[in-house]
């Protein structure tokens, strides 16, 4: 609700709460990258009819209609999110995925209801869930990875400091 004016200011104070409690350095590539997946994974949902923006999709690519700007900007939300409000399923990358991928079609009938888009066939809904399942998994567990090595090279960091 609200669509990109807000999400785009909700984003803004999101980097901005990152600025000050100085986790930029590590929030960046999350938010970037899932900026992008977030576009080419929405973008193609489209192409293929599992889901339809059209109504807020405004930006045509060579004939290919691009992903709203709104459930982008979402995306970059989640990476802004990962290391903070998302850290329990960090730490437990399977009941994230499974939480992700169980609730995710009933987001999008939600979000049918309010008019941001169209489901065509209520069966994409089970491959919704189950794409959403992986990707939270394999996103989860990336970063519970990158978590752990940071930490050790800080450990590691520590170490060679006290000498």
């Amino acid at each position: 609700m609200g669509g990109n004016s807000y999400g785009l200011a909700v984003i803004f104070a999101m980097l901005g709460l990152s600025v000050l409690q100085k986790n930029i350095a590590a929030d960046w590539p999350y938010a970037v990258g899932l900026g992008f997946f977030g576009l080419f994974l929405d973008s193609a949902w489209m192409y293929f009819g599992i889901l339809d923006y059209t109504s807020t999709a405004s930006l045509t690519v060579a004939g290919f209609t691009l992903a709203p700007g709104w459930i982008v900007l979402l995306w970059v939300a989640v990476g802004l999110s990962l290391n903070h409000g998302l850290i329990f399923f960090v730490d437990r990358p399977l009941i994230g995925g499974l939480l992700v991928g169980g609730s995710a079609p009933f987001s999008y009938m939600a979000g049918e209801r309010f008019g941001a888009v169209v489901i065509p066939s209520y069966e994409n809904l089970i491959i919704l869930g189950l794409v959403w399942f992986v990707v939270y998994y394999a996103l989860f567990s990336l970063t519970k990875y990158i978590n752990a090595k940071r930490q050790d090279q800080a450990d590691c960091d520590a170490v060679t400091q006290s000498f």
